[in-house]
């Protein structure tokens, strides 16, 4: 064979071997976008274990809709403005809009999972309580305007995080779950509390939180199983390609995950021990997120030491700041989004530019990587604080985003979804319920003849009234049976899960019989 024969065919084997190593790294962009996917399913399960049965259809049908209208916001705009080639706002050329390129299609679809996972960490956040209109709004404009443009800046060719401060964020600490988180955070502020989450102590004026657990603790495990399994997609499918030394950061990713989310779980465990004496399933389940929300920028540029660090340190920042929205701030964040997701979002961020094992402040004694990662966890929070407040304190002061009382104690599966979704309960028996308690409520106020003459203090009775209202649960009233009297009613309910803060009772002029809403 002659030399122009034999460099033909090296040029021929060489365009051949891109073709296929082209393929294959489409192929892991596919594989790891359809089990991103997952992370919807965990979310949905996890979510709907948290909030109350009446809810049920409420949390399946917004993560639902996320999804489903998620692909065409997506599609029209959000795409398009994350891999455009401007500096701080996507410019031309404009061929991601509407998918008008080929060969982005993998692109679009492993992007997509990111961008919807945002704005399902939003909707833990405000369950039980916003009206479903508006959260499909902001949904909307959160994958359309809000991820893309923090993505843009900080994994597009040309945004000025990446290329002027060299912003690591490996698979989206801080672009994907700290600016859901913040989107949670002003969420659960601005709808404010779950009814009956916080009550007064006694006769002053301070409020304390009052426990509103789940009516599934199944579903709560399952979903966060799920989610680290998908979870492991999501990091270590950040890799972006099939080469070498990209596959050999995506296993560094997937150790680094599995190592931050067992310290994580192991710190939690330990701190609620020693706290409580017992041991925390719901805080232990937060604290498997926390590790993996807190490792997921990190995870494909620290070794193995520095992912159990990083694990440890959310489990803490994630106990510290829930307690402090809960006790100090007193705002109803029922699935932690903000503590697990926002405050452990930027955990990973900051420590990435300490523990990073090429240019971290630990191996380098550099502080440059420290900066460029404060700046960028600065650039995003803010952008997401606020846009978050434009929307949500707008459109609550325009239109009213959160439910009113009534429609909470019903829940939103009444309110919008033609029932609930287990057919034990029903609207019949609700309303049942709350005559029940007006009942017993006008018993203790005026059927005592005694009171007058000192055998029972007003505020005794006050207090006995107010007692009985919180402990009084949500009871089908097949469940309830013959027990009618209301020391038996009331001893049997008390060990329901599923416990309300009923409606102040709204008496009729036509007199104390009559059925009360």
């Amino acid at each position: 064979m002659s030399t122009e024969e034999i460099a033909a065919l090296q040029a021929e084997l060489e365009a051949q071997l891109a073709s296929q190593r082209a393929t294959i790294d489409e192929l892991w962009l596919v594989v790891s976008a359809i089990n991103i996917l997952g992370l919807q399913l965990g979310f949905a399960m996890l979510e709907t274990g948290v909030a109350r049965a009446k809810n049920t259809k409420s949390i399946l049908l917004k993560n639902l809709a996320d999804m489903s209208l998620g692909v065409f916001v997506w599609l029209v705009i959000g795409f398009g403005l994350y891999v455009g080639d401007g500096r701080f706002v996507s410019g031309a050329p404009h061929d991601g809009f509407m998918l008008l390129n080929d060969e982005d299609y993998a692109l679009f679809a492993q992007s997509y999972g990111f961008a919807i996972t945002g704005t399902t960490i939003m909707s833990g956040a405000v369950l039980s309580r916003m009206k479903f209109e508006w959260y499909i709004l902001i949904s909307c404009i959160f994958v359309g305007l809000v991820y893309p443009v923090s993505a843009h800046w900080a994994w597009a060719e040309n945004g000025f995080l990446s290329v002027d401060f060299d912003y690591k964020d490996y698979a989206g600490s801080g672009v994907v779950h700290m600016i859901g988180g913040v989107y949670g955070l002003v969420g659960a502020w601005v709808c404010g509390p779950r009814v009956g989450r916080f009550v007064q102590q006694g006769f002053d004026t301070k409020s304390v939180p009052r426990p509103l657990p789940g009516h599934s603790s199944t579903l709560q495990v399952m979903g966060v199983f799920l989610l680290t399994v998908s979870w492991m997609f999501f990091n270590a499918g950040s890799s972006g390609g099939t080469n070498p030394e990209q596959m050999r950061s995506a296993s560094r990713a997937l150790a680094a995950s599995m190592i931050a989310l067992s310290t994580s779980c192991g710190v939690v465990i330990i701190i609620m021990y020693i706290k409580d004496r017992t041991h925390h399933l719901a805080e232990a389940c937060n604290a498997v997120l926390a590790g993996l929300v807190a490792i997921t920028g990190p995870c494909g540029h620290v070794d193995p030491w520095g992912a159990a660090v990083i694990g440890a340190g959310a489990g803490v920042v994630y106990l510290c700041v829930s307690h402090v929205m809960l006790h100090r701030l007193h705002i109803d964040d029922p699935v932690d989004a903000f503590a697990v997701h926002g405050a452990c979002g930027a955990f990973g961020v900051i420590m990435l530019g300490i523990l990073d094992y090429q240019d971290g402040l630990v191996y380098a004694g550099s502080l440059d990587l420290l900066y460029g990662q404060f700046v960028g966890f600065i650039c995003l929070f803010m952008w997401a604080l606020i846009t978050a407040l434009i929307l949500f304190v707008s459109l609550n002061r325009i239109f009213g985003i959160s439910l009113d009382e009534d429609d909470q104690l019903l829940g939103l599966d009444v309110k919008y979804h033609e029932g609930y979704a287990y057919p034990e309960f029903s609207a019949q028996d609700v309303m049942e319920y709350n005559r029940t308690r007006d009942a017993a409520t006008r018993k203790l106020r005026f059927g005592n003849k005694n009171r007058a003459h000192g055998s029972e203090s007003w505020a005794a009775s006050e207090a006995s009234i107010h007692s009985a209202g919180n402990d009084l649960s949500f009871r089908s009233a097949s469940s309830e049976g013959s027990e009618t009297g209301w020391k038996k009613g009331r001893a049997k309910r008390n060990n329901s899960e599923d416990v309300i803060t009923p409606p102040a009772p709204q008496r009729s002029s036509t007199g104390d019989d009559d059925q009360y809403v």
